[in-house]
């Protein structure tokens, strides 16, 4: 009897042990160590983009942080990360070089800011709700601002699908901030080629309102005209480093306002480099997309009347502009009373550069046959 008892007791208590281990795994260290080698590898492979969902708010006094604050946010704010940094401002580096960078910062600033110490990023990931705790600085991936590198840096790290921002700089006697960030939902874009977008496409909402995809171009005829033309980009022929421009982070807020993303694998699009936004949902539909107003969808069609040809006066100005081979182009002519044409040049690539108003040329076109001259405005 004495036996069986026994053989009884070993066999529960294995059983314990067993269910012990298996629902505590391995310990918190060996924990946060997995999860922040994959964090690593997600924020610094492929792009990704996150839409903010919350946000925790701590009150700062000299020395410490208070009890926080957690709020759900439901904005379209966005963040995009790759292996060239997060967003248009951020680059990738180290927390070695970050807190160098730092250190002069607060030197040169004098305004009291402190370095935030590991314990005080473990107090904003919690107050976020984060499910680990950090045991070290390496186990984030650091971002710090490209241009100035004595800026605050921010600290990242993915933890069961969710993206936490925290600084690694904060100010006495202020508030500082964790964001939580989820994988974005809005639409994204069909992958198309640029071959297939060729010909006439008709507004869904006005059939007088028609634009022509010729080429690498997207041109419009205005009712004096006048012929204007963006160009047509697959983002995908770009580098990270391209697409972490101030520009194209513009025009990328423009269309998440307007619910839609611009995912690099996916995305061909054009711009105007100011505030429209021509995105390509697949090869038969695109949205016209701009701040404040409800996006227009345009579908290919052959049906009705054609106002989108192209004038032969058009097309040699167009072409005399490309044929220099210069990140300078015609982007837009118009006709003028006296039979010459007024000429807009500027740079054409708005998604990868900053646009600059000042490189806006204005010239004179005179157009005989094939042969165009140019002339100042001035």
């Amino acid at each position: 009897m004495k036996k069986i008892v026994l053989v009884t007791i070993g066999i529960l208590l294995s059983f314990s042990l067993a269910a012990c281990r298996a629902t505590t795994g391995p310990n918190a260290e060996d924990r946060i160590t997995t999860v922040a080698e994959a964090s690593k590898h997600r924020l610094t492979t492929d792009e990704h983009i996150w839409q903010t969902q919350a946000v925790a708010t701590m009150k700062t006094s000299d020395s410490a942080f208070s009890k926080p604050k957690y709020a759900k946010q439901s904005d379209d704010t966005i963040t995009t990360t790759n292996k060239a940094g997060m967003d248009a401002a951020d680059k990738l580096t180290t927390y070695a070089q970050a807190k160098s960078g730092m250190l002069q910062g607060i030197k040169n600033e004098k305004a009291g800011q402190k370095l935030t110490t590991l314990a005080q990023v473990n107090q904003l990931l919690k107050a976020a709700k984060a499910p680990h705790q950090l045991t070290s600085f390496d186990q984030l991936v650091i971002y710090q601002d490209k241009v100035t590198i004595a800026k605050s840096g921010t600290g990242a790290i993915v933890m069961d699908q969710k993206l936490y921002l925290v600084p690694l700089v904060w100010s006495p006697n202020s508030t500082v901030n964790a964001t939580v960030l989820t994988p974005a939902k809005q639409q994204r874009p069909k992958l198309t080629n640029i071959k297939a977008l060729q010909g006439r496409w008709v507004s869904k909402t006005d059939a007088t309102a028609q634009m022509r995809v010729s080429g690498n171009w997207l041109y419009q005829i205005s009712p004096r005209g006048g012929v204007s033309r963006v160009q047509i980009q697959n983002l995908r022929d770009l580098s990270d480093s391209q697409l972490s421009s101030g520009q194209f982070a513009t025009m990328s807020a423009i269309t998440t306002q307007n619910h839609y993303l611009m995912p690099k694998a996916t995305t061909t699009d054009a711009a105007d480099g100011f505030s429209t936004v021509y995105l390509f949902l697949d090869a038969k539909h695109f949205a016209v997309l701009t701040t404040n107003h409800k996006p227009v969808i345009y579908t290919k069609s052959t049906a009705g009347t054609d106002t989108t040809a192209i004038p032969d006066w058009a097309t040699a100005i167009f072409k005399t502009y490309d044929d220099r081979h210069t990140n300078i182009t015609a982007t837009s002519a118009d006709p003028l009373n006296n039979g010459t044409y007024e000429v807009v040049a500027n740079t054409y690539d708005n998604f990868s550069t900053y646009y600059a108003l000042d490189q806006r040329q204005y010239m004179f076109a005179t157009v005989n046959g094939d042969q165009v001259t140019l002339s100042a405005t001035d």
